[in-house]
């Protein structure tokens, strides 16, 4: 990963893999057909604990608003500590195979699913305030998917970094208190400002 990290997924070529890990050449294409599988490896090593973990989570009997918190709190500690997987996976994915990139695309839906669960199921009991749930699963996934960029560096521990995320989101969703959110005609809010 340091390898792909520093010199870039096309640069690498296996010899300098092969160099790092202190084995031959052969040794490396025993295990791994290409770069391409060894990425794609790479990435299923990193990413199945945690997806495993999300699936039992989104599965218990713990009430939504629970599984909602500890599931953003789990994303938010895994970007913070796999982070420089992270950029590796989003620099280089254009770098997966055609059926490998299909593969990761049908399981960001399958999480994206699991989220979105979380979410009606919230909503069904109340706990949520009735609002789009394919907006709000979207939006959640893109507050979370830029953690692994600037957490680590904003000095803040992981903890409370994953707090502060967990407030917004639940702040948003809560059905407590819940009101009407306020339409304006956004047309005349614009056109009011050009003029001013």
């Amino acid at each position: 990963m340091e390898l792909f990290e520093r010199k870039g997924f096309r640069a690498t070529s296996m010899q300098d893999i092969a160099d790092a890990c202190g084995v031959t050449k052969p040794a490396i294409y025993y295990y791994f057909k290409s770069k391409y599988d060894l990425l794609r490896t790479l990435y299923d090593v990193v990413t199945s604990d945690f997806y495993e973990d999300v699936e039992s989570l989104v599965r218990s009997a713990l009430p939504p608003d629970e599984k909602l918190k500890r599931l953003i709190d789990a994303q938010v500690i895994y970007s913070i500590e796999q982070r420089q997987f992270q950029r590796l996976f989003h620099r280089e994915r254009h770098e997966f195979s055609h059926g490998a990139r299909s593969a990761l695309a049908r399981r960001e839906r399958e999480y994206e699913k699991l989220v979105q669960n979380v979410i009606e199921e919230g909503q069904r009991s109340g706990l949520f305030r009735a609002t789009n749930a394919r907006l709000a699963t979207l939006s959640i996934l893109g507050l979370l998917s830029s953690v692994h960029r600037w957490a680590y560096h904003s000095g803040l521990p992981s903890e409370q970094v994953a707090s502060g995320i967990v407030d917004v989101v639940m702040g948003g969703l809560s059905a407590a208190g819940n009101r009407s959110p306020r339409r304006t005609n956004r047309r005349s809010n614009v056109r009011q400002r050009n003029r001013a």
